[in-house]
């Protein structure tokens, strides 16, 4: 059966401070059959300057008398190496190749103490969840290096120096590997999950993380998530409630919906969930989006800007739906006008209020030119695009939407954005447009709090 090392590099790899580092530490003392190293950004670099890692090891291979088989995982392009989603496919495809190559009775041992706090989480999360035989390990570090705040700085690298340097060369020096079993650590690294589902906006994940350790998240944590995942479906009922009994036991809570008032907060929410969907990709959602979004910013501009309440003054309530009444609008000269402009475009007698009347009534009371025009591009843009994806089975790109539009996802969102202005709601970048970020702040200090 064959015992092989996974080890991500960093900084302190192969030897730091006159020490073995995580990395060649494990391999002394573990005696792997093959130690793997996952491989990216500078310390690529550095492999490839001047082969660092695989030296190191098959130096210690001599001084110990044993054969390290040494496989190599160059990682080109990899960024955000502190974002869990940025390396989970490549680490699961990596662990892959491992059993596919070494049989899947093989031994994995993976270690823990290099690497960004996010890749360990990472890792230790696949190790739990994996059916193969996976062990966690990590290094402590030296007693004499406890008080370090940081690791050397070892771009330039001599390989003669640094190995007759290291201390771990010399005799009775003691083992530093811990082999990692207990249940805080894997609580731990589920808090790590939580955070890093709350960064992608997807409170309904870091939900069920927190559910699998209910008993180590405090109440405090939990109603947070719990707002966050009402706000994010839009559920103001619940989060309010919940926001009112928080809000005097998290410091500034009660700031974190923007707009208090029901004719502004649903308007700006919509529009944040929005931005939120453009931010994970979520294109299906983000044009499902735009229907409802440009129907209420066209119901609101009429109320603020032609003083008109449509709903109350020219249409009926039927089955849960608004109509438009012609016989409302015949009560008065605006009216009167409306229908007849609606009349030009198709036959009418009662037709479900939509936003394309809406934008004909902005037009008849001469609003703010620009509105207008904007709110004919989105209609066009629902025209375009939102009528397809809604009754057709297909595929839903950013450049399948600037096909059938002619825009690009963020600048539809632009859009209401820049209506929202007109309206007079503040989107500037701040403490309202970042409302969504500073609630994550928030409960991600909780996490790690």
């Amino acid at each position: 059966m064959a015992k092989v090392l996974f080890s991500v590099i960093s900084g302190a790899d192969p030897i730091s401070y006159c020490k073995d580092g995580p990395m060649l530490h494990l391999c002394r003392w573990v005696k792997p059959n093959v130690t793997a190293l996952f491989l990216s950004g500078d310390f690529l670099e550095y492999h490839k300057s001047d082969d660092r890692y695989r030296k190191s090891i098959l130096e210690l291979g001599k001084r110990i008398g044993h054969e390290f088989e040494i496989l190599i995982f160059e990682e080109e392009g990899l960024e955000n190496p502190h974002v869990f989603d940025a390396f989970y496919d490549t680490f699961e495809k990596r662990f892959s190749e491992i059993f596919q190559k070494y049989g899947d009775d093989a031994e994995l041992i993976v270690n823990l103490s290099s690497g960004t706090p996010a890749m360990q989480a990472c890792l230790a999360t696949m190790a739990i969840n994996d059916p193969h035989k996976i062990i966690l390990k990590q290094v402590a570090v030296a007693k004499s290096d406890k008080n370090r705040t940081e690791r050397e700085k070892n771009k330039e690298f001599d390989f003669e120096t640094y190995w007759e340097t290291d201390e771990d060369n010399e005799p009775d020096q003691p083992c530093r590997v811990i082999d990692i079993e207990n249940e805080a650590f894997n609580k731990r690294v589920q808090k790590e999950l939580i955070a890093e589902h709350v960064r992608k906006y997807d409170y309904h994940a870091a939900m069920l993380v927190a559910n699998s350790i209910r008993n180590s998240v405090s109440e405090d944590l939990y109603s947070l998530l719990k707002i966050a995942r009402w706000r994010v479906q839009l559920n103001s009922r619940d989060y309010l409630a919940e926001l009112r009994k928080m809000k005097n036991k998290v410091p500034g809570i009660e700031n974190l919906i923007p707009y208090k008032s029901d004719s502004e907060r649903p308007l700006y929410e919509y529009l944040l969930s929005l931005s939120i969907k453009l931010k994970r990709q979520d294109f299906v959602e983000l044009v499902f989006g735009v229907t409802p979004m440009l129907f209420n910013i066209c119901l609101y501009a009429l109320k603020t800007m032609a003083n008109l309440d449509v709903r109350k003054q020219y249409c009926t309530f039927t089955r849960g739906k608004w109509y438009l009444d012609s016989g409302k609008l015949n009560r008065d000269d605006d009216g009167k006008a409306i229908l007849a402009e609606l009349s030009k475009r198709s036959s009418f007698e009662r037709q479900f209020l939509a936003s394309w009347q809406m934008i004909l009534m902005l037009e008849y009371f001469d609003v703010n030119e620009q509105f207008v025009k904007t709110a004919q591009e989105l209609r066009k843009v629902e025209e375009d695009i939102r009528n397809d994806v809604a009754h057709d089975i297909t595929a839903v790109t950013e450049e399948i939407i600037y096909g059938k539009t002619g825009w690009h996802a963020s600048e539809i969102v632009e859009k209401f954005r820049k209506m929202m202005k007109m309206l007079g709601f503040d989107v500037k970048s701040g403490e309202k447009w970042d409302s969504y970020e500073i609630m994550n702040d928030l409960i991600i200090s909780r996490i790690k709090g």
